[in-house]
């Protein structure tokens, strides 16, 4: 036997003789995963079970209530040799199947203590329990006989016959969907509204059930057909950040030997669901906008397709996406196996441990184990921070408890449990003082660099560009345009916009008849009349008065281009054959040769601003960071302001300032800001109307210190504290 897997156990001689043996409600099931021989253990009256590899299992099949623990070892040494499993692996085993209620044997209270020793389990389950605060589980009912009773009604679902009508049905859904995504988007901002917030809750509710009952029928369906039972012994309440969703525990699926049956189980949930949005999608595409149905229906199509594609569907979450790809890469118990080899990296290669057993990870599965391990544990610190934040933008004091609690469980029980493995633990007795040494400066190193080092410091503002020279073209005279520039580069006084107006084309032809015809008559009265013909002579002028001023309004009918630059007109197409009274706006004319930004910076940024007071800035466009150019600060205006100062930057139009609602024109902001204003060194990488954020450079700072800052920033910000 190696020496990496020790032969002998200190405690084998309090269960050598012991006689134990299944209990007759287990189950045992033989599964493949990547070509190797596994057996599944569970209890088919609970949710217990257990993953035993060959040798596991063949001294398992030994043990049947007459053989004691050691002749049953002596078999599987003669038989296995090197390959039979060690005495201190037989006693983790035993412990792992008596504490998972697995075993059935009678055993003294010193060796029931020593078997506990391995799985200390209710203590377990505990602390899984509240270190679930957030997602916590409460089991309700036991729906077995219920879906044993209506199986048969499911039971055509799983088929290759049930599987065609869901892609038709699916099909159909997304074909109702088909050329309406803007409608469905533009929807999404009404369906949080206060007046919605209960409908959508019921919807989820409703949809969650559904859900619920696909993995429930499909385990029955499956379990039953494959002859494993398809157990379902536990539904219940989940509380998902203290609100109240169903769920139903389908573990038994572990027992199917297929993993293509495991994962139709999985993905039942959320078929069930698609299958319900789909025909929310028909409903919907056929109502009547703004009736309660069309309501209804969008609720259920938002909530299928949020929940489904956020969070059922990600691998990243222990939900129906996680379970999915274990079966697809046949690596049963991901999430544990991937932080348990996170651990033996650090062991081995670190700590340098000896004596480490590699058996149970598969050098194909290694890369795998690594890199759900740290992505995991990355997305799920992510996704209680946002849940944390969430819960206190609500209810600011239970933000705190989760946050406090969140903490805990992130951070001193880890730290406490690691301090006691370093100090006690036997595995790295012989490596002790280099596993406290490395891990105590590589923790000190991260604190160092995170908390001493200085690093950029930098402040973010979102901004406008514009042009440092523009005008707004308007309309000088009614009429009807008839044609307008398309836009782009013009030089001055060329042609913009061309209207008519017949009106005055009518009033023209009429003044010029009249001018001949006062000529003709001045003629005639100076041969005769001397008197006459100046009255004429002043009747002519105030004729030619009034022509000169229609001539003149018809010159306006054509919009010059006041100077060089670039013509903006979003209207141009819509003005296109349009009557435009005097005064409207008709576009834009801007010296794009002359860029300046508009930086608009909240209370928060520019108290640090002011203080620091930098000159310069990198402002980069938004949305397309490859466009940068430094910039030097003009001017700054120091006093508060609350117009708004582009709607581009209104929080409506995904910038950064929130519009007051009780404002009825939407021009005042919620909470005052300050102008930074500056000029582009590269003009030519921004248009004008573009939106840009500016980062200004305030000195170094280490890491922990920006990021406390910044905390401080966003909690007084958002609670006023």
């Amino acid at each position: 036997m190696s020496m990496e897997r020790p032969t002998f156990h200190d405690a084998w001689h309090r269960i050598a003789g012991m006689r134990p043996r299944l209990r007759a409600s287990v189950q045992v099931v033989r599964q493949v995963f990547r070509g190797e021989p596994w057996h599944i253990v569970q209890d088919a009256s609970g949710t217990d079970y257990a993953r035993l590899n060959a040798s596991a299992a063949m001294f398992l099949g030994l043990l049947d209530g007459t053989r004691s623990v050691q002749a049953c070892w002596d078999k599987c040494n003669a038989a296995l040799g090197d390959a039979s499993p060690t005495q201190g692996e037989v006693v983790q085993l035993l412990g792992k199947l008596y504490t998972a209620n697995l075993l059935s044997a009678e055993v003294s209270g010193d060796t029931d203590a020593m078997l506990r020793r391995y799985q200390k389990r209710k203590a377990r389950e505990l602390r899984s329990y509240l270190s679930s605060v957030l997602f916590l589980r409460v089991p309700l009912w036991n729906p077995d006989r219920f879906l044993s009773q209506w199986s048969f009604v499911a039971r055509w679902m799983f088929s290759p016959l049930g599987l065609a009508l869901w892609v038709l049905l699916v099909g159909a859904g997304l074909f109702q969907l088909a050329g309406r995504f803007d409608e469905l988007r533009s929807g999404a901002t009404s369906v949080l509204a206060p007046t919605n917030l209960f409908l959508l809750y019921v919807t989820f509710i409703v949809t969650k059930l559904v859900h619920e009952a696909g993995h429930g029928f499909a385990a029955k369906v499956l379990g039953t057909r494959q002859g494993t039972g398809g157990h379902v012994i536990q539904t219940g309440v989940m509380f998902l950040v203290f609100v109240p969703f169903p769920y139903v525990d389908t573990s038994s699926a572990w027992l199917l030997r297929s993993k293509r049956e495991r994962i139709v189980v999985a993905a039942a949930g959320m078929m069930f669901e698609l299958v319900l949005a789909a025909a929310a999608a028909v409903v919907w595409s056929r109502s009547a906008d703004g009736t309660v149905l069309k309501g209804l229906m969008y609720n259920v199509i938002f909530v299928s397709g949020v929940s489904t594609i956020l969070f059922n569907a990600n691998p990243l979450m222990r939900y129906d996406g996680y379970f999915i790809l274990a079966d697809l890469l046949e690596m049963p118990n991901l999430g544990n196996r991937s932080n348990e080899f996170l651990k033996f990296l650090v062991k081995k290669h670190l700590w340098k441990t000896p004596r480490l057993d590699e058996r149970e990870t598969n050098p194909a599965e290694r890369r795998w184990l690594a890199a759900y391990g740290i992505t995991s544990f990355a997305y799920r610190v992510f996704i209680f921070f946002g849940i944390i934040w969430f819960v206190a933008q609500q209810w600011f004091i239970l933000g705190l408890i989760a946050a406090a609690f969140c903490f805990t469980t992130f951070a001193i029980v880890p730290l406490s449990k690691l301090v006691k493995y370093l100090a006690t633990h036997t595995e790295i007795a012989r490596v002790r003082t280099r596993a406290i040494v490395t891990t105590g400066g590589l923790a000190g190193g991260c604190l160092a660099v995170l908390g001493l080092v200085p690093m950029p410091d930098h402040v973010r503002v979102e901004g406008v560009v514009e042009a440092q020279r523009s005008a707004v073209v308007y309309a000088q005279v009614d009429g009807f345009v008839r044609s307008v520039s398309a836009g782009g580069d013009a030089d001055v006084g060329s042609t913009l916009l061309t209207a008519d107006n017949p009106d005055l084309r009518v009033q023209e032809a009429r003044l010029a008849a009249r001018e001949e015809r006062l000529l003709a008559q001045r003629r005639l009265a100076l041969a005769s009349d001397v008197a006459e013909a100046q009255r004429v002579t002043e009747q002519l002028r105030a004729n030619g008065d009034q022509l000169a001023y229609v001539r003149g309004m018809q010159a306006k009918l054509a919009v010059p281009m006041p100077f060089a630059g670039e013509w903006v007109s979003p209207k141009g197409d819509a003005l296109l054959g349009a009557y435009a009274p005097r005064g409207t706006e008709l576009g834009v004319v801007q010296d794009t040769t002359a860029l300046h930004v508009r930086a608009f910076a909240p209370q928060w940024a520019s108290a640090h601003l002011v203080r620091q007071a930098p000159q310069v800035a990198d402002v980069r466009a938004r949305m397309r960071p490859s466009s940068r150019s430094e910039a030097t600060v003009l001017s700054v205006l120091a006093a508060g302001q609350e117009q708004l100062p582009s709607k581009s930057v209104a929080l409506q139009a995904g910038g950064s300032l929130a519009v007051d609602a009780s404002d009825p024109r939407g021009q005042r902001v919620q909470e005052p800001f300050f102008e930074w204003r500056l000029r582009l060194h590269e003009p030519s990488e921004f248009a004008a109307g573009q939106r840009v954020v500016a980062r200004f450079r305030v000195g170094s700072k280490p890491l922990l210190g920006q990021g406390w800052r910044w905390l401080r920033q966003q909690v007084q910000r958002r609670f006023e504290v």
